[in-house]
C-alpha cells in the first residue's frame, strides 16, 4: 500500500528535523523541504521519463514549456515538472505555499521569471534539482539540494543557454551512477 500525501508531508517534516538537529544550514533544509513538497503535491501529474506540467497553459508559458520539451532528455527513473508563474502564483494565493516551512525569499519574485523546473529521482528527494528561468535584473540558475544542504549553484547569461544545460544537470546529479 503506498504512502498518503499526508504520510508523504509527515515524513519530510520528519527529515526536516533531522537535517536541522544534525547541524544543516536551515535556509537549505526548509528550501529543500519546500521543493520536495511540491513535488509531492504535483505527484499526479509526474510520469518517470517525461517532462510534466499543467494542460491549461497558454501564450509565454506555452511557449516556455516547448522550448523546454525540445531541449530536456528525462531519464526513465527521473520526475520532473515544468511550473510556471501563473501556477505558482496560484500555489501562493491559495495558501499551497504558505507556511513557516517554506522560504519565502525563493518564491517572492514570481512576476521575474517564466517558471521552474523541479526535479527528483522518482520517489526519492534526498536530492533535488530547481531550475529558475530568471529574467533580468535576475539570472536563470540552477541549484542542486542534497540531503538538505545546498550541493551545487550555477547562474547563467540567457535563459537559452541554461537550457542548454540540463541534461548535464540531469545526468550529473539526478542519474544514479552505475557500477562497471
Amino acid at each position: 500500500m503506498s504512502e498518503s500525501v499526508f504520510e508523504k508531508h509527515q515524513k519530510a517534516a520528519a527529515t526536516r528535523e533531522f537535517r536541522l538537529q544534525v547541524g544543516r544550514d536551515p535556509d537549505a533544509v526548509r528550501w529543500q523541504e519546500a521543493l520536495e513538497m511540491m513535488l509531492i503535491r504535483e505527484a499526479d501529474r509526474l510520469v518517470p521519463g517525461r517532462l510534466a506540467s499543467y494542460d491549461s497553459l497558454e501564450g509565454d508559458e506555452a511557449k516556455v514549456l516547448k522550448a523546454v520539451a525540445k531541449k530536456i532528455i528525462v531519464p526513465d527513473d527521473i520526475c520532473i515538472i515544468y511550473i510556471p508563474p501563473s501556477i505558482i502564483s496560484a500555489m501562493m494565493a491559495d495558501g499551497r505555499l504558505q507556511g513557516p516551512e517554506i522560504s519565502k525569499d525563493g518564491l517572492t519574485e514570481v512576476g521575474d521569471d517564466v517558471g521552474i523546473l523541479i526535479g527528483a529521482r522518482c520517489g526519492d528527494y534526498n536530492t533535488i534539482l530547481y531550475v529558475q528561468f530568471g529574467l533580468p535584473p535576475h539570472a536563470p540558475g540552477a541549484e542542486v539540494y542534497r540531503d538538505g544542504e545546498v550541493l551545487a549553484v550555477y547562474h547563467y547569461p540567457s535563459i537559452q543557454e541554461c537550457l542548454s544545460e540540463l541534461n548535464g544537470l540531469v545526468e550529473t546529479f539526478l542519474v544514479p551512477e552505475t557500477s562497471a
